[in-house]
């Protein structure tokens, strides 16, 4: 049985929507977009099984005219309800946890060679001349005033 009805977009709205669902066999799908984490964690733990559907390849088999929400989610109840949703792998929640803190960390790595690269740049357009072979070293934050 498919059913569609709107959610509140709060995690308050989407839990009070899993609890209201009956505990027999549920299978949901979900499409895979930039915050799909949460929502797929959250929903594994009240149903017996939740597809993480590619939305690349879900277009590309119901390419439907009208792109909404309503049309997306009948999409993939259609899809899901003949078990042919286009899904794409969902790493184990220590593993996702893991790319998270990876992906965090190179995300403020480049951030910082940002900021490095943006003072050279100030320092340089304003010709300020130093002598330091490392400009974030010591001598040379205490040059920048840091």
């Amino acid at each position: 049985m498919a059913f569609q009805v709107k959610v509140p977009s709060t995690l308050e709205g989407i839990e009070a929507f899993l609890e209201s669902l009956p505990k027999d066999e549920l299978v949901a799908a979900l499409e895979a977009g930039p915050s799909w984490h949460w929502l797929y964690g959250l929903t594994e733990k009240k149903v017996s099984r939740v597809d993480l559907v590619n939305p690349k390849a879900c277009k590309a088999v119901a390419s439907a005219k009208p792109k909404n929400d309503k049309m997306d989610s009948l999409t993939l109840a259609t899809l899901l309800k003949a078990d042919i949703p286009p899904t794409c792998y969902v790493p184990s929640h220590e593993e996702r946890c893991i790319r998270e803190i990876v992906q965090g960390r190179a995300f403020l790595v480049r951030m910082r060679v940002r900021v490095k690269n943006r003072i050279h740049s100030i320092l340089a357009t304003q010709e300020a001349v130093h002598g330091y072979v490392d400009l974030f070293g010591k001598g040379g934050r205490d040059f920048l005033g840091c």
